[in-house]
């Protein structure tokens, strides 16, 4: 009896370890606590992303391609898409959309080699007359 007792023993615990790992044998997140501390899951891509960078000016999204956006936080995209943080408008600078400083009705600028900037009526065309005062322009967006 003995015997039997200690061969069913042993044969379920031989089963049990053959049973489904505890981790899937992907590296890609399911849920935010797949993630480390502080960084959130994209469940589409499987990829764990970074907290997002908070700016309040344009100059503060240091990485290509990064717009400062209206909710206070650097995205990858033109400002032209995305928008621009508060007190900055997106203008067109030499063929790129760029957040520049202060308000106003909007329209196709252009900054020529002394840092002044021109511009004129709204189209993506930036070689349209007129003038504009300069601000703060962050040509990286």
């Amino acid at each position: 009896m003995k015997r039997a007792v200690i061969a069913c023993f042993s044969t379920l615990v031989a089963l049990s370890m053959t049973g489904c790992p505890i981790y899937p044998s992907d590296n890609l997140c399911h849920t935010h606590l797949d993630c480390a501390p502080g960084y959130s899951c994209d469940q589409g891509t499987g990829a764990c992303l970074p907290p997002p960078i908070e700016c309040a000016r344009p100059a503060d999204c240091t990485n290509a391609n990064e717009t400062c956006s209206p909710n206070g936080t650097c995205e990858i995209g033109s400002c032209r898409l995305i928008g621009c943080v508060a007190g900055y408008q997106c203008l067109v600078f030499g063929g790129t959309w760029a957040c520049t400083l202060g308000t106003g009705a909007g329209g196709a600028s252009s900054v020529d080699a002394g840092g002044t900037e021109t511009g004129g009526a709204a189209s993506d065309d930036a070689s349209a007359g007129g003038s504009t005062s300069g601000g703060d322009v962050d040509a990286g967006n």
